[in-house]
């Protein structure tokens, strides 16, 4: 029980870290949980750390490395979604993802305040 209040006081998406934003959700928070409604629940996900609470209860959800490999994103899924705020990647890694992401034949479908969304070509 002890790592459980642990993890929820000190976890990086953890309320308890910014305690003044309780009850207010900023432009990217809502593009989150759009995201995350969009998505059918029978769909495989890879997503970054912010948006595995949205998704937790889904199947087939994975975490997203937070390294730029669209090799590794796109394994096995359906759909990629990254937050801006959990990949600290410069211009080239973004435009290196892209493309990689591209050869994968996944497409950029949603890309807003901070919120990206990719859909495999054959799974839209």
């Amino acid at each position: 029980v002890a790592a459980v209040g642990f993890f929820s006081t000190d976890a990086i998406n953890s309320p308890y870290q910014r305690p003044w934003n309780w009850g207010r959700e900023d432009a990217s928070d809502q593009a989150r949980h759009e995201v995350a409604d969009s998505l059918p629940s029978s769909i495989a996900v890879r997503a970054s750390s912010t948006m595995l609470p949205l998704l937790a209860e889904r199947q087939h959800v994975y975490a997203l490395d937070a390294r730029p490999s669209a090799a590794d994103a796109t394994r096995d899924v359906n759909r990629v979604v990254i937050t801006a705020q959990d990949v600290s990647w410069t211009a080239d890694q973004w435009k290196q993802f892209s493309g990689g992401m591209a050869r994968a034949q996944f497409v950029l479908v949603y890309d807003r305040d901070g919120v990206k969304l990719y859909t495999r070509l054959s799974a839209a």
